[in-house]
């Protein structure tokens, strides 16, 4: 039923088509807007009921007023049933305004003629808005999101504007209150008001922000699945019961080295390598028949390059409703280089076991707790333990009593420190070396590391070398008996025996010197021997004389052959005896015996060792005995040689002085000669001289008158003693009588100098000066043979024993003269080499020395002169003064085309021989 008021009116349209229910709406026109609004009001909603009691009550009221009381029987009904209605209404209400509240739900209408705005108190608790709830539209417009109030403003003007019947609209609000922002879903109808007035909007609001967050990482969480889909580094991948890839990540694609769109048309069983189809099997076979819902496992594919990979997949089951399997969704990764790298550490560790096994000691790690965690072989082997059981086990339960509390200390001590150490520890009667490290790790606490080597051998063998030091050391300090009992006692202590021995052989190789026993060796022996003990009665100790070889023997008990022992002798048990010898002879015997334990190589050779150095220790001591006697007899002969050497050196230089007396003198005559000559005619000049003189004193002494027949005899006398000539001679005479002199003078000189016995007294000399001096001593043996030519360089001063250096010049000189059959040449030669050296050099034109002769020049006593014309010791003893002076002296010579000497010296002879010396 429609109203006909065109302004304002009701009407009633039916069953909605969106929810079957009959609705009834009021119009208006809104003279503000000019359009019609609407708002539908339901036939079952409170507002029905609301104006149903509403007309009933007016009804009864008026009814009440114009019975003015005469109804008060039905009044009082009335009144009954509207307070029941009343409470039903107020029931019904508090029911719609909590439904609200907990729903999340609020209603409001809106007057498009006033714009008054009406809401639900849910409404203003939703909005915020409780204590100042909008009044209008554009109150509530306010509360509307900035970004959304456009967008609202827009929806709701365009449903005014085309009387759209519902609409449905998401937007935010700000919450006054609070400043919170929520998410709002609204929708509105327009209901026409009654008489055909303008429609009111009546609407409800949903708020929808725990479902709109709920959308939003809904959609977050999509994005990132599908983003950690596409970008993990994991190959994901979703596949079917029958084994085809639905969706693969391009991680797989890579893995497995297809495109996308190739490998979703392959199965994943056909790129599994066939030795791990059958494992692969097994857990879908599992999956489908519902036993498990997940598996994992290590397989290998086959790329399509052909390349084998190792994988880790990890598959879990997603089961439908029915518990039928939808899909499978499987994580692959690939292990190719960790399954590389774990098979390279497998061989590392297999590599390091093996080498820890064949190191010369024990290995072993340790944790915290001081527990096995690893141990090589010999660690094993040594402890006897079960490579199976030995992991995991205390230093108690390997090492027994106080040996695992020293251990353990160790140990604690180490890992405290975190200082290596190096430890001696005993252990089954031998001695090893401990060294104990901190191994530091990352992801845990540090382990403690060890290794011990065996060292039983080398500590026997350093004390060996220092028991060997200490012979040689006392070996000088000792009387020879003290000294072998040292030694034999210290045999006795490095191999731990209790008895020993040592005896010399004789020479005779028959007989034995009894030398040395032992403390323990003779302790209770009653026996006496003979110090010269025959080796046929010799026990099973001198079998090692027999056999020319060491013997041991570690059962003597057993022993057939052995002779039994002197009476109170110590009783053997084991017996080591070893020889010395020397030029295939047994020089001496030595042994020890009753070791605890059996002899092995290392004590064999220790007593072998000290037995060759006592002996040679001895040897050598007998020999420096011998020798020191025999030094004093050889000191003895040397200095009686010495003396003898000095007198035939001074006689070697007499006997050339003697050789050159003859020419000496002769030389001395000449000048003596002329001088006597000289001063007979000197007498004979003075004389008249004299005369003279004394005619002209005669003359001066008379008259005048008488003076002159005396004056003419005077000049007489002049010319008769030939005045002139004795005026112009006499100068020449006494000039060349004080020549004369001064040859005599400096050939006597030169002589003294030359004949100068014991001179030792180093000094600077002009090697020019003493060849000429020489060459003056020696000028009547050249100058009948030869030429004597002087090409001297310059020559520093040479600081030398001149005299000595003298007679070497003479020798030459007086060889290269007698070297020359007639009239020859004989050069002397001289030169600076480097300025530390010169040399001279004496050339001769004579007749040459044959090689033969050259090899034996220097020997003492060698000459090629006849007998009693030489003493073969003049080039002998020229070498040993070259030699004293730190030089040398080389000769060459050619048959028939003379000879050379050279004598080269040091400017400084004698500090090269200090500094030789």
């Amino acid at each position: 039923m429609v109203d006909e008021n065109p302004a304002h009116g009701v009407f009633n349209t039916g069953p909605d088509s969106l929810d079957g229910v009959d609705r009834k709406y009021a119009y208006r026109r809104s003279t503000r807007y000019g359009f019609y609004v609407t708002a539908g009001l339901a036939r079952e909603s409170y507002l029905a009921d609301w104006q149903r009691a509403a007309q009933a009550t007016a009804a009864l009221l008026g009814l009440f007023a114009l019975l003015s009381g005469g109804l008060a029987l039905l009044l009082h009904r009335t009144w009954t049933r509207q307070t029941a209605l009343t409470a039903e209404l107020r029931e019904r209400n508090e029911w719609i305004v909590e439904a609200e509240r907990v729903g999340g739900f609020g209603h409001f209408t809106i007057d498009p003629i006033t714009d008054r705005w009406m809401a639900s108190k849910s409404l203003c608790e939703i909005a915020g808005v409780g204590a100042a709830p909008p009044q209008t539209w554009a109150d509530w417009r306010k509360v509307v999101h900035p970004e959304d109030r456009s967008r609202v403003e827009a929806a709701f003007r365009d449903a005014l504007s085309s009387r759209r019947q519902r609409i449905i609209h998401e937007y935010r609000i700000v919450r006054p209150v609070d400043g919170a922002v929520r998410w709002l879903s609204g929708a509105w109808r327009l209901a026409p008001e009654a008489n055909g007035g303008m429609p009111q909007v009546l609407g409800t609001i949903h708020d929808i922000t725990a479902r709109h967050a709920a959308e939003d990482a809904l959609r977050r969480s999509e994005l990132l699945f599908r983003s950690l889909f596409e970008n993990s580094i994991i190959g994901t991948a979703t596949t079917s019961p029958e084994r085809q890839w639905i969706e693969v990540n391009q991680a797989t694609c890579d893995i497995l080295g297809y495109p996308r769109a190739e490998l979703l048309g392959k199965s994943w069983m056909e790129l599994t390598h066939p030795d791990d189809r059958a494992r692969s099997f097994s857990g879908v076979n599992r999956a489908i028949a519902g036993e498990i819902d997940a598996y994992e496992l290590e397989k290998r594919y086959i790329r399509k390059d052909g390349v084998v990979i190792d994988a880790y997949v990890a598959t879990r089951v997603i089961r439908r409703c029915d518990g039928t399997i939808d899909y499978f969704i499987t994580l692959i990764q690939d292990i190719t280089a960790r399954k590389n790298a774990d098979r390279e550490l497998h061989r590392s560790r297999d590599l390091l076991q093996r080498f820890l096994d064949h190191l010369p000691g024990t290995a072993y790690i340790k944790d915290a707790t001081l527990r096995v965690v690893h141990a090589n072989r010999r660690f094993l082997d040594l402890l006897n333990l079960d490579p199976r059981q030995s992991i995991g086990r205390s230093n108690r339960e390997i090492f027994p009593g106080e040996l695992d509390e020293q251990i353990s200390a160790d140990d604690r001590r180490v890992l405290a420190s975190g200082q290596t150490e190096v430890l001696d520890e005993r252990y089954g009667g031998a001695i090893y070396e401990s060294t104990r490290f901190v191994i530091p790790q990352d992801d845990g606490p540090a382990l403690l590391g060890g290794i011990a080597l065996d060292i039983t051998r080398r500590r026997q063998l350093e004390a060996r070398t220092r028991a060997l030091l200490e012979i040689n050391e006392v070996g000088g300090s000792l009387p020879e008996r003290e000294f072998l009992a040292h030694g034999l006692e210290l045999a006795e202590r490095l191999t731990g025996s209790r008895i020993g021995f040592l005896h010399f052989v004789n020479d005779d190789q028959e007989t034995i010197e009894l030398v040395t026993w032992t403390a323990g060796a003779l302790q209770g022996c009653k026996a006496a021997f003979d110090s010269h003990y025959p080796i046929s009665q010799a026990g099973i100790w001198a079998d090692c004389f027999r056999r020319k070889q060491p013997v041991t023997f570690n059962h003597y008990a057993d022993y057939a052959d052995k002779h039994g022992l002197p009476d109170g002798h110590a009783a053997l048990q084991r017996l080591i005896s070893v020889p010395v010898i020397e030029d295939g002879a047994v020089r001496m015997m030595i042994g020890v015996g009753n070791k605890p334990d059996d002899y092995n190589d290392v004590d064999l050779t220790t007593v072998q060792l000290l037995g060759n150095d006592l002996w040679r220790i001895v040897r050598r001591a007998r020999a420096e005995a011998a020798l020191a006697r025999r030094l004093a007899e050889v000191t003895q002969l040397k200095e009686r040689l010495e003396q003898a050497h000095l007198q035939l050196l001074q006689s070697e230089k007499m006997s050339a002085i003697g050789q050159l007396a003859a020419g000496v003198a002769h030389e001395l005559n000449n000048p003596i000669g002329f001088v006597h000559s000289n001063l007979g005619t000197l007498q004979k000049y003075v004389d008249d001289l004299l005369a003279i003189e004394a005619a002209y004193v005669r003359v001066e002494q008379l008259p005048p008158s008488h003076s002159g027949a005396a004056l003419e005899d005077a000049r007489r006398l002049k010319v008769a003693c030939d005045y002139e000539y004795i005026i112009d001679d006499l100068p020449k005479l006494i000039r060349e009588s004080k020549e004369g002199l001064e040859r005599v003078r400096r050939i006597i000189l030169d002589l003294k100098d030359f004949s100068r016995s014991g001179e030792n007294d180093w000094q600077w000399a002009d090697l020019h000066a003493c060849l000429d001096s020489t060459i003056n001593i020696a000028w009547n043996e050249l100058k009948y043979k030869a030429d004597v030519e002087r090409q001297y360089g310059e020559l520093p001063k040479v600081r030398c024993l001149p005299s000595q250096l003298n007679q070497v010049f003479m020798n030459l000189l007086v060889n290269a003269a007698q070297a020359i059959e007639q009239r020859g040449r004989i050069v002397v030669r001289t030169a600076s080499l480097d300025g530390q050296s010169v040399w001279v050099e004496i050339e001769d034109s004579g007749q040459g020395l044959s090689p033969d002769v050259q090899k034996r020049l220097f020997e003492p006593f060698f000459t090629t002169k006849p007998v009693g014309q030489g003493t073969g010791l003049g080039l002998s003893i020229s070498f040993n003064i070259i030699e004293k002076h730190q030089g040398r002296i080389d000769v060459r010579s050619t048959p028939g085309h003379g000879t050379t000497f050279r004598i080269t010296l040091p400017v400084n002879g004698s500090q090269h021989k200090e500094t030789k010396a």
